[in-house]
């Protein structure tokens, strides 16, 4: 008597090195991703932590108590990498600090590539929206201490400088007070449970849509050649124009 067994290959995550994402990861149905707000506090630490080290920038952050979503913008870093770094960390705090052992998130994380201005500001709405199923905070989203919201309409101090408003700043073509009037009107007419559906037909990937933003990119893995023959013509070529 034979069995056999066919392995269905897991499809491959639409990754690029230009590419803005959301990020979604959920714990296992069985356990809560957070358990206490110290943990949440904790998570955010390693957020940063890897924010910095890698370079990238987060845009917006929401914890629940049984996932996440971040709004990152790697800048070049391998998204895979960053989010491996960041959870693999905190599954060793969360079973240490627990007593426990094994899996803690279901499975891989789960990510879009945002491949227009519009599509980045559904997905910042969408993010900062997430309490609103929360009671206590469902209207006045903004006062939910784990969501950049309140960050974003200075309600809330930054406490981990983990914050990088200035990319969704510059797509309002606003600051201060003028910003977070219409950044606060603009997230209360995306509420809808659903308001991201119509975004996720669009989707398709950074590279075929060329989609950069005007952002600045970290330029990583050069060789030394590379680089010398970049300032080199980049200083022939100012030469030339002067």
């Amino acid at each position: 008597l034979w069995l056999v067994i066919i392995v269905m290959p897991r499809k491959a995550r639409q990754k690029h090195e230009l590419a803005i994402y959301h990020i979604m990861s959920r714990s296992s149905s069985e356990v809560l991703l957070f358990r206490k707000n110290e943990d949440k506090d904790y998570y955010l630490a390693l957020l940063k932590r890897y924010a910095d080290k890698y370079h990238s920038s987060v845009y917006a952050y929401c914890l629940m108590d049984n996932h996440v979503h971040i709004h990152l913008d790697p800048k070049g870093f391998d998204v895979s990498k960053f989010m491996h770094s960041l959870n693999t960390a905190y599954v060793r705090y969360y079973n240490s600090k627990y007593n426990r052992h094994g899996h803690l998130f279901q499975e891989r994380f789960q990510s879009r590539i945002l491949d227009s201005d519009r599509y980045n500001l559904a997905v910042s709405a969408y993010v900062h929206n997430n309490p609103k199923d929360i009671p206590d905070y469902s209207g006045r989203e903004e006062d939910y201490p784990y969501s950049s919201y309140g960050i974003y309409l200075g309600k809330r101090k930054d406490t981990y400088n983990i914050i990088d408003m200035s990319f969704i700043m510059e797509l309002f073509h606003a600051d201060g007070d003028s910003f977070i009037k219409k950044y606060y009107e603009f997230v209360q007419t995306q509420r809808k449970a659903d308001s991201l559906k119509e975004y996720d037909k669009q989707i398709s990937t950074a590279a075929e849509n060329e989609y950069i933003s005007g952002r600045n990119i970290v330029l990583r893995d050069i060789s030394p050649d590379n680089v010398i023959s970049y300032v080199s013509n980049k200083l022939m070529d100012s030469t030339h124009n002067n």
